[in-house]
């Protein structure tokens, strides 16, 4: 018979961390280049937390440039606090690229409800050619 509470919380008793990751297909167009101007991330907002780890949640974006073989270091952004139904979650300016993933990655114990990411991508009509010297 246990009459004790037994606390699994490691010792500063910090939430564990949940990893969520989704994984964009490879985004391209005939092998062109593409300008990647914006990645909104579509979430049902506003579902973090009262207080502590997860009352202020982000997202953690990571590209890729080869298909998904690397990957660039992480940004993040707000997800939105408890409330905040109309938050956005907006990625500004990510490059250009020719075979290009996104990375999606949310770690606070909250619940994530992904609806989808909304790409503003332009095909550049220009050929890239190296100086040569």
């Amino acid at each position: 018979d246990v009459d004790y509470y037994q606390n699994d919380l490691p010792e500063n008793n910090a939430l564990p961390q949940i990893p969520r990751t989704l994984t964009s297909p490879v985004i391209q167009k005939d092998q062109k280049r593409v300008r990647h101007n914006s990645v909104q991330v579509v979430f049902e907002q506003g579902r973090g937390l009262n207080m502590g780890f997860g009352s202020d949640p982000v997202c953690i974006l990571e590209t890729s440039n080869d298909s998904g073989h690397s990957w660039t270091n992480r940004r993040t952004v707000e997800i939105g606090k408890i409330g905040e139904y109309a938050f956005r979650s907006r990625f500004l300016c990510l490059g250009i690229s020719r075979n290009r993933c996104y990375k999606i990655r949310v770690t606070d114990p909250i619940e994530v409800i992904l609806a989808g990411l909304v790409l503003d991508v332009q095909e550049l009509d220009m050929e890239f050619s190296p100086m040569v010297a």
